[in-house]
């Protein structure tokens, strides 16, 4: 598992890429079971379970499904279970330090409240899931340029579309549940 880990950090770091892990569909399932329990948990703890049941499902969808279609448009099928390793690792590494800054800041006040002016702490914070967020954008084109050879704006682009697509859906899902 170390070796998993260095390997996931060095992808994290844009030092790596997917090519650098095992081909291993038990890893992958077993990525895929924590990175569940990741969402489960910060959307039962933080969210309150909003989003519902059909919220686990589609941000899955939004993980794997692009990775497979966008592979096999690019005829690299071969690329999926390491390209969706390197994914879904990243997607748990990134997690938990966003979960960890989530669990800093003060809850989100009930709806129909005004919201208290944000402390330092609370700045701080948001600047960092600032980063965070901006980071994963990076080590996500990244991930896309190197499993699809696609030059780095193309990458870059692929990563934001992505990542504001499934943003809109989830919360629009959490909004409807609400």
């Amino acid at each position: 598992m170390n070796s998993l880990l260095a390997r996931l950090v060095a992808i994290a770091l844009l030092r790596g890429g997917p090519q650098d892990l095992p081909f291993d569909a038990r890893l992958l399932t077993r990525l895929l079971v924590a990175w569940a329990l990741l969402q489960l948990f910060a959307q039962y703890v933080l969210f309150e379970g909003r989003g519902g049941l059909l919220q686990l499902p589609v941000a899955l969808a939004f993980l794997l499904l692009p990775i497979h279609g966008l592979l096999r448009l690019r005829g690299r099928p071969e690329r999926f279970l390491q390209t969706a390793t390197a994914f879904v690792g990243c997607s748990l590494l990134f997690g938990l330090a966003v979960l960890l800054v989530m669990l800093g800041a003060d809850p989100a006040p009930a709806a129909g409240e005004p919201a208290p002016q944000p402390s330092t702490l609370q700045a701080l914070l948001g600047l960092v899931w600032l980063l965070l967020t901006a980071w994963k954008l990076a080590v996500d084109a990244h991930i896309w340029r190197q499993a699809l050879e696609f030059p780095p704006p193309l990458a870059i682009a692929t990563s934001l579309t992505l990542f504001l697509a499934e943003i809109a859906v989830l919360s629009r899902l959490a909004g409807a549940t609400e």
